[in-house]
């Protein structure tokens, strides 16, 4: 079946604004997109578990580093970081922060050009502040 659906950044869907963080989401024919970014002293832990309610990040995450860097530790101890050029998937149950002084835009999303985070969970941040 051939299709193709896009939409603008400009006039997102829905924004949310938990503590350091900025996030427009796109929803697409089957998909949800965001563009993210996230401030210098961004921690999941102090910026959004007091919304999401969990001890860790439950979502899996997959995109590309426009600018920034992100470390990230999981619950079983593995960890790693993520550098301007990369993509990756993050799986749930992990920690993440902001690792350099420079404003975050990731997974698909990130920065002066920012790009896309594509979420296989539509929960990704859902209990985050809305505006």
């Amino acid at each position: 079946m051939a299709g193709m659906s896009s939409k603008s950044f400009d006039t997102p869907d829905e924004a949310r604004t938990p503590d350091k963080t900025k996030m427009e989401v796109l929803r697409l024919s089957g998909a949800t997109v965001a563009r993210i970014m996230f401030q210098p002293g961004w921690k999941w832990s102090e910026c959004i578990k007091p919304v999401a309610g969990t001890d860790s990040c439950q979502a899996r995450h997959v995109g590309t580093i426009v600018t920034g860097r992100l470390r990230v530790v999981h619950n079983d101890g593995t960890e790693g970081e993520v550098a301007p050029g990369d993509a990756y998937v993050i799986e749930p149950g992990h920690d993440a922060w902001v690792s350099a002084m420079t404003q975050w835009w990731r997974s698909s999303s990130k920065a002066r050009k920012p790009s896309l985070e594509v979420s296989g969970s539509k929960q990704g941040y859902s209990a985050a502040k809305r505006t």
